[in-house]
């Protein structure tokens, strides 16, 4: 969703005649900092986040409509791990260069 987040802000930045003239800078904000380097089986992750794995699909649905409104296509079934996000957040920011990492899942 930070993804649909930028888009949304640039697109204020936009309307309001500013995008030229804004900055965008990335502050890292780890929200699994115990995560482990090579990540974790995205099932047992979030069954054991939320509570259970019902609630964490019924929670990516969630996110894949808010996705859609958004423009966007989201592919949980393709996820298999969660990742420690240190490694890739930065690409975020660097879009549309790594576009294809967030869109296409590409590693």
């Amino acid at each position: 969703m930070a993804l649909d987040r930028r888009r949304k802000l640039e697109q204020a930045l936009d309307a309001a005649g500013q995008k030229h003239s804004s900055r965008i800078t990335f502050v890292p904000y780890e929200l699994n900092p115990n995560m482990p380097t090579i990540g974790m089986d995205r099932k047992v992750y979030r069954s054991n986040k939320f509570g259970d794995w019902a609630r964490s699909q019924a929670m990516d649905e969630q996110v894949t409509q808010a996705g859609v409104a958004a423009g966007l296509t989201f592919d949980y079934a393709r996820v298999g791990k969660t990742p420690n996000q240190s490694k890739y957040s930065p690409k975020l920011f660097a879009a549309p260069r790594h576009k294809t990492f967030f869109l296409n899942g590409d590693r």
